[in-house]
């Protein structure tokens, strides 16, 4: 018997940030030419299913998830209701240090939260990792103005989101069975 009482909060919750960080990281990189209320919409909406799908995972059994869910969904979605009201901040002014502060603490919990589950899924694990070195290096390229760890971010950010895809399709596709056949 499964003992979570709401098992598709993690699924949820991984596949929302799979496309989260998707379309902010290529929006970051400049790979899709667009301006912010075209994407920020989706954005927005995808955050708000993570925040729901934290909110469902308090009554699982981990609670690592719902800490996880509910940091990135109210980390994101403050980022872009902040974009929409402040769309033109030069990189070098007093909010990008304070982002960088903030990615600091970030990599802090994402840290935490890969030590504490150090024995779950293997790809939960390289994931978790994977956000931690994102996020110290938008803390990095925001505190010290490098767009070299910017550049960084956004190759380990789409490693990341792609991470979240497989973690949260194998959340509901079991894949022992196509290795036993």
């Amino acid at each position: 018997m499964n003992e979570n009482k709401y098992p598709a909060a993690v699924t949820v919750g991984y596949i929302s940030i799979f496309i989260s960080l998707f379309i902010f990281v290529l929006v970051w990189s400049g790979w899709i030419v667009t301006t912010l209320p075209e994407w920020g919409p989706y954005q927005l909406i995808f955050d708000g299913m993570l925040i729901g799908a934290g909110i469902f995972a308090l009554s699982n059994k981990d609670k690592a998830d719902s800490i996880l869910f509910l940091t990135l969904g109210t980390f994101w979605e403050a980022m872009m209701l902040r974009n929409f009201w402040y769309p033109a901040l030069p990189a070098n002014t007093g909010i990008s240090v304070l982002d960088g502060w903030i990615c600091l603490l970030l990599t802090i919990v994402t840290l935490c939260l890969l030590f504490v589950s150090l024995k779950g899924d293997f790809f939960r694990k390289l994931f978790l990792l994977t956000m931690s070195l994102v996020y110290l290096c938008i803390a990095i390229g925001n505190l010290f103005n490098s767009m070299f760890f910017m550049s960084v971010f956004v190759f380990l950010g789409l490693i990341a989101a792609i991470l979240a895809g497989i973690y949260g399709i194998s959340t509901i596709v079991d894949f022992g069975k196509f290795k036993k056949a």
